[in-house]
């Protein structure tokens, strides 16, 4: 059996509804991306949008599983459009967020096949509930921390040149505005030897989403893959001037 699709569409668009009041209240009230945001959040999406399709009759479990992943992506498309999330961030979270969508349509599934049911309304209500509880809680206590990432670069020509490049490119040595997610970037310059520089890079930025030993990963690979192809293109414009 499935469902009747406007039907569907509604249960999704009411479930991303609840689901998009909780991100706003986090990122555009606490300006904080928490465990209630990454974690329990798609959980709470995945198993509101199970249950609601599930009862009450019984539905193939294939089925509550694709709209568990159809409610994922309504949701994350309104992160983008409102304007609330960036495209980045949300390919860095979609890993924790595909996990925790899965673990909740197994929840909602179990749910669904135990002798809870009966207390479907209670039980919803206080699930969604549980975002915005835990929120307030992590707002409390939330201590944001500064983080710096490294990456260099070798320059097949000597200091001087190098930095004159820089200079008639308008690449300041002191302070490069920060990019992609990064508070303020600067570069160094370091004889290699043999006519050679080694080009460094350093990027600030303030880390403020949990959890912290998931994020601190994927933050600094992506800044460190970014800055990468940063020093490349600055190194393509001293080795090969003309072609510029």
């Amino acid at each position: 059996m499935t469902r009747h699709p406007t039907r569907s569409t509604l249960y999704i668009l009411f479930v991303c509804s609840l689901c998009w009041s909780f991100a706003y209240f986090s990122l555009n009230i606490l300006h904080w991306r928490g465990w209630s945001l990454n974690v329990l959040l798609p959980l709470v999406l995945s198993v509101g949008s199970t249950v609601l399709h599930g009862y009450p009759h019984d539905m193939p479990g294939k089925h509550l599983r694709n709209t568990a992943w159809l409610t994922l992506v309504v949701y994350a498309a309104g992160l983008l459009l409102l304007g609330w999330e960036t495209l980045p961030w949300l390919l860095m979270a979609a890993p924790l967020l595909m996990l925790f969508t899965y673990l909740g349509f197994l929840l909602g599934l179990y749910y669904l096949r135990s002798r809870l049911r009966s207390e479907l309304s209670m039980s919803l209500i206080l699930l969604f509930l549980s975002v915005p509880a835990l929120n307030a809680w992590e707002n409390m206590y939330k201590h944001p921390y500064n983080r710096a990432v490294t990456s260099q670069i070798e320059v097949a020509a000597a200091p001087a040149q190098v930095q004159q490049q820089l200079e008639q490119n308008q690449v300041s040595l002191q302070t490069v505005p920060g990019y992609l997610f990064a508070d303020a970037s600067q570069l160094y310059l370091m004889s290699a030897g043999n006519g050679r520089t080694m080009l460094t890079n350093t990027s600030l930025y303030r880390q403020s989403t949990a959890p912290a030993f998931y994020w601190n990963r994927v933050a600094d690979q992506t800044l460190r893959l970014y800055q990468h192809y940063r020093l490349w293109q600055l190194r393509e414009k001293i080795e090969h001037p003309a072609s510029q």
